[in-house]
């Protein structure tokens, strides 16, 4: 398929319940878009067909190979393994800011629940991928989640800053058989 807008490539990858479209055909690479971050994996043919005009077409920022980021994960190819950790994202997240002497039953106002509620997003997107020490902790936080206290904000800063001092390392992935698996693990979680 040397044309990107290739009506059976639209229809073979649109084909996600029989397959069989793709069957006895070779994937070339991937392509992951997510708003304006990219990744992709795969053979010349795959750069040359899909990723060589697409660079020709649109402005491309910053590129980086075997160490880069891509959706506040840090993913880097080693020899044999892939690792991937949210380190540097984590140790961006602040805490809520809670005025000395708040009682701690006392209803957060609108704006202190919005603050809530965002960095319970983040926190979200890190247990779910590397950081699952988090988890249960998280669902306890995110139960209080629709009318929190302070006393919920101190725990949820409490969180916070034990993930920033002990950020922990999703680990690696030694299947590198194929070019692909990094990819679509990616796609897959």
């Amino acid at each position: 398929y040397d044309d990107l807008r290739s009506e059976k490539l639209t229809q073979l990858l649109s084909d996600t319940v029989s397959s069989t479209a793709s069957l006895g055909r070779q994937v070339h690479g991937i392509l992951v878009l997510h708003v304006d971050d990219g990744l992709w994996t795969g053979d010349a043919v795959f750069k040359r067909t899909v990723i060589d005009p697409l660079f020709k077409e649109y402005q491309v920022g910053a590129t980086a190979t075997n160490d880069l980021a891509f959706l506040s994960q840090h993913i880097v190819k080693h020899r044999d393994h892939i690792s991937i950790d949210q380190n540097v994202a984590i140790g961006e997240m602040e805490e809520v800011k809670i005025p000395r002497g708040t009682p701690d039953d006392l209803k957060l106002d609108p704006y202190m629940h919005t603050e809530y509620r965002s960095k319970l997003g983040q926190i979200n997107y890190f247990q779910n991928k590397t950081q699952l020490q988090a988890t249960f902790r998280f669902s306890r936080l995110a139960s209080a989640a629709h009318s929190p206290t302070v006393k919920d904000l101190k725990e949820l800063n409490k969180l916070i800053r034990e993930l920033k001092c002990n950020p922990r390392s999703e680990g690696h992935t030694s299947e590198l058989q194929s070019p692909c698996n990094l990819v679509c693990r990616l796609l897959l979680e």
